[in-house]
């Protein structure tokens, strides 16, 4: 599988807060946007937290070999969703 990503600031904004992050093993992937919250003081350092905490996650779930078929990935990515969302509202 080849993906690739863009990401730019548009026209408006002084600064890109978006994170993009792309994973993949063999037949899966994992593609991520994290919105820069419209240019908030924090909106890139949560963007990044984002993308990196994913990126954390995939990397681990496939090193320990967990089940990978989509139900699982699916409800492991919603839970992560739900920490991340309480890390970055503390």
């Amino acid at each position: 599988m080849t993906v690739f990503g863009i990401c730019e600031k548009g026209n408006y904004r002084r600064e890109n807060q978006d994170s993009v992050l792309m994973r993949t093993r063999g037949s899966s992937g994992l593609l991520l946007v994290a919105d820069g919250v419209g240019g908030s003081a924090d909106g890139s350092a949560a963007s990044f937290y984002i993308a990196e905490t994913y990126a954390r996650w995939w990397d681990e779930a496939f090193l320990e070999n967990r089940n990978h078929d989509f139900f699982s990935l699916f409800e492991e990515l919603k839970t992560r969703a739900d920490e991340i969302n309480g890390d970055l509202c503390r």
